[in-house]
């Protein structure tokens, strides 16, 4: 067992080696980006973005680690792609505000993340059923990146409730808006009323000076779990064009090849 281990720990080892000049450059750029942010986050005691920092370092080591784990071979572009969305969406959003200074970056993000879920579920039947990839229908591919693509908006959306619940955190973020409709404001239990062209909302008797009723969260839930499914519905389409046409560029990038191991060495499948 112990020649065993050492061996899995001699072939995680290799799989940091050959990196390309892409890779090395991404990879400390966005380390050095992270820790950077560290010490910012630091000296203004802000304790949940130095781990967030933290757990970029750590992401950045993510490309490789995938690829030994399940025996895979992405793109260089993939990798330095994936490593700089961590950073993005991480860094820049939390510790720089852009999830509030960009209107839509929040939404680019999901649509990315969407896009890359549905990469990994379009993969996943390969690497579950590695040497039977052959027979798998691209039916079967396109309905594991779907379901995989909502699969991964519905945890996400799970965590951020989880922790606007316990946390005290307000990841779910609300929206103003000018006009409700419920029941509970309705004239009998079984009618729903809408209250139009709200400009204020008084709270305890503090107007609370956002120009409308606050939706707490539930607009953007919905938005960011459409923005995941259409980030799927694309990399679905995309692939089903790819394959009309084998080896076109967007399979290169974007469709990780299945990889073997033998006697010290890495083979595509």
């Amino acid at each position: 067992m112990l020649k065993q281990f050492q061996e899995k720990c001699g072939s995680l080892a290799q799989a940091y080696q050959n990196i390309t000049p892409a890779e090395k450059i991404s990879f400390c750029a966005v380390v050095l980006f992270a820790l950077a942010s560290l010490c910012y986050c630091t000296v203004r005691g802000d304790i949940t973005n130095v781990l967030i920092c933290l757990v970029v370092i750590v992401m950045a080591f993510a490309p490789r680690f995938l690829e030994w784990l399940f025996g895979l071979r992405f793109s260089t572009f993939f990798k330095v792609f994936v490593v700089c969305y961590i950073a993005a969406g991480s860094i820049l959003g939390s510790v720089f505000d852009f999830y509030y200074r960009f209107a839509n970056w929040d939404t680019l993000l999901h649509l990315i993340c969407g896009f890359l879920m549905g990469m990994i579920g379009y993969m996943l039947l390969d690497i579950l059923n590695r040497g039977e990839s052959a027979h798998i229908s691209m039916a079967s591919r396109i309905l594991s990146a779907l379901t995989f693509a909502l699969a991964a908006a519905v945890v996400w959306e799970f965590y951020e409730y989880a922790m606007d619940t316990f946390l005290n955190f307000d990841m779910q973020c609300d929206t103003v808006v000018h006009q409700i409709k419920s029941y509970l404001v309705g004239a009998s239990p079984v009618v729903v009323d809408t209250i139009d062209n709200i400009t204020s909302v008084t709270v305890n008797g503090v107007d609370l000076g956002v120009g409308g009723y606050l939706d707490l969260g539930h607009i953007d839930t919905m938005n960011d779990m459409l923005c995941n499914t259409a980030g799927g519905v694309l990399f679905c389409v995309l692939a089903i064009l790819s394959a009309r046409k084998p080896d076109n560029l967007f399979a290169r990038v974007f469709i990780p090849k299945l990889t073997s191991r033998e006697n010290g060495k890495t083979q595509d499948l």
